[in-house]
């Protein structure tokens, strides 16, 4: 028995498997919830449309209909223990990206509950504090208004953001790289790839699924795949072109499903640049190399047979070798398309135009072109074609704005290695900078309320 549970019996524990299933928490009688109102659902269907895509990575294979019904029993249970405990607040270490999470979350503003939640920036061991999943910048925009009118130094940065800054915009590009791109790597390649391998094989032999599994592994490399697929279809970037470079994604992950919103569909997404980009340009795709790395070459729900076919397909746009620095394509693009892509922000710090579709923690960025549609991507293009520049100053004052509105707190360390890396805190310093913004933001909503 977990020892927290004896250790505060005052508190409901809810297992985590549980609730991604629509189960309930021990010592709550679900059975007496009914089924939420009917113009709630209604209400709800964008919420609907978005739990069922999230429900898509743990159950891929079951049938729409019983996705969709599990979807409705995991809003009946919410919408009842909201109702029967009528909380003040709901608490989320993370932006929610489960589908449990995902859902009360919504319906929690949906019935003027309070949210408070964490986005984790990657930048240095900075993360957002925010009240609304749609609205991640509302303190980036305070310290925006407040710094308004001022030009800073790169010296006027913190020391943690200084050197970031420094090495984003210098030539060392190694050094430039998210730090958990070769975690990504490391963790799926070498030894570490071989041992793991191990490890789920020796495990299939213990429930059964060997022979399936055995077969499943060489069926992937004999047969056909998302490796021999894209390379097919791959050309090699012809950097003298105009040209919109437009990162793949890695899929299943927080940063598409909900935060893309509409785009986590990126084929949509690159339909959508492909209608909007102005005569003699062309769009080059590449696909996020983890996708590979952590998910394998097999076909899945996020990569179908056919996928990168179909990306082929569309005019104007092309599928530049995965080994192909990104770097190199963000510094000779006319501009980076994406929904929520860390390339975004990469570009804008290299000086380079960023067209963003989704909801980054750095949408509010005053040098990001938002967009929404093909239309307004449209708009876009042609405002970067009649000479939109990023200048550094701009970019320094915007971290420093970051600087001011940004915890030292990483909330999301998978890994178990940013205090080895990036960080100096210690587990008790985050810990406590953590308490600290949530009580913050208590007290705010308790005066407010009052």
């Amino acid at each position: 028995e977990n020892p927290e549970v004896k250790n505060f019996p005052e508190i409901i524990f809810h297992k985590y498997s549980d609730a991604h299933r629509g189960i309930p928490a021990a010592g709550i009688n679900a059975s007496k919830y009914p089924t939420p109102p009917a113009d709630l659902i209604r209400k709800l269907y964008r919420v609907e449309s978005m739990g069922l895509l999230i429900l898509n990575k743990l159950f891929p294979r079951l049938p729409f209909e019983e996705r969709r019904h599990m979807y409705f029993e995991i809003l009946r249970y919410w919408y009842g223990v909201f109702n029967e405990f009528r909380p003040d607040a709901v608490i989320f270490p993370l932006s929610p990206a489960s589908t449990y999470s995902y859902i009360l979350c919504e319906l929690a503003k949906h019935l003027g509950i309070k949210t408070i939640m964490f986005s984790d920036t990657w930048v240095s061991d900075r993360t957002l504090v925010h009240t609304d999943l749609w609205d991640p910048g509302i303190k980036l925009r305070q310290a925006l208004a407040n710094n308004a009118g001022k030009n800073f130094k790169p010296d006027d940065l913190a020391p943690d953001l200084r050197s970031y800054y420094l090495k984003q915009t210098g030539q060392n590009m190694e050094a430039a790289r998210p730090w958990y791109m070769k975690l990504h790597k490391d963790g799926s390649s070498g030894l570490k790839l071989i041992r793991r391998k191990i490890k789920i094989f020796a495990g299939s032999f213990a429930n059964g699924r060997f022979l399936g599994l055995l077969y499943n592994f060489f069926a992937s490399r004999l047969g056909p795949n998302l490796w021999k697929e894209y390379r097919r279809r791959q050309v090699t970037p012809d950097l003298s072109k105009k040209f919109v470079f437009v990162p793949l994604q890695y899929q299943p992950e927080r940063t598409t499903t909900p935060l893309a919103e509409i785009y986590a569909d990126l084929i949509l997404l690159i339909e959508t640049v492909a209608a909007a980009l102005p005569e003699g340009w062309r769009a080059y795709v590449k696909e996020h190399p983890a996708q590979w790395w952590k998910q394998g070459r097999r076909f899945s729900p996020f990569r179908y047979r056919g996928y990168y076919e179909k990306i082929a397909r569309i005019p104007n746009v092309f599928l530049a070798p995965t080994e192909y620095d990104n770097f190199k394509l963000i510094n000779h693009a006319q501009a980076v398309a994406t929904a929520t892509s860390t390339a975004g922000w990469e570009a804008v710090l290299r000086g380079r135009p960023a067209v963003i579709l989704g909801y980054p923690w750095y949408r509010d960025c005053p040098l990001m072109i938002k967009a929404e549609d093909a239309a307004t991507c449209r708009a876009a293009f042609e405002k970067i074609k009649d000479g939109f520049k990023i200048e550094k100053q701009e970019v320094v004052n915007f971290l420093k704005s970051f600087d001011d509105a940004a915890l030292h707190c990483y909330v999301d360390d998978p890994y178990n290695s940013l205090q080895n890396s990036v960080s100096e805190l210690s587990s008790e310093q985050r810990l406590n900078n953590l308490a600290q913004a949530i009580n913050q933001e208590l007290l705010t909503h308790h005066y407010n309320e009052s």
